[in-house]
């Protein structure tokens, strides 16, 4: 299992399908090289055997506040420690940041989210959800 960080070229490459990631946003090569450097946000793939099996998208809010846009494993290898891997090195990349912020959508998604210390600060049309990492 590897994690890496996601670039412009691999956009372009079939490791990312759309059919794989639903829930994601997909974009070609020039609308990702653009969301990038406008909205200031790092994508992270996780891959098994060189097949991309998770996609984070977290966006650095200001320098003490990060959120993750998106965060998804493919559906047949979910439950099997791949999303814990994958947001464990996520809150290890932005430990310079004093909070991560995400959007729970699902409401059994929120006991997921809390086993890394993330809690609920809103609970409207979705739940949102905190990180107090500083």
């Amino acid at each position: 299992m590897e994690i890496k960080k996601l670039k412009d070229e691999d956009f372009l490459d079939d490791l990312f399908v759309e059919d794989d990631f639903p829930e994601t946003v997909h974009m070609d090569s020039e609308e990702f090289r653009y969301n990038r450097e406008l909205l200031n946000d790092d994508w992270f793939g996780l891959f098994e055997d060189d097949e991309m099996i998770g996609i984070a998208c977290i966006c650095l809010k200001s320098p003490t506040e990060a959120k993750i846009e998106s965060f998804e494993i493919k559906e047949n290898y979910q439950d099997n420690g791949y999303g814990t891997k994958l947001m464990k090195y996520i809150i290890q990349y932005y430990n310079f940041v004093d909070k991560i912020y995400l959007d729970c959508l699902y409401s059994d998604l929120d006991r997921f989210y809390k086993r890394f210390g993330f809690e609920i600060y809103s609970n409207d049309v979705t739940k949102k959800m905190v990180l107090n990492i500083g």
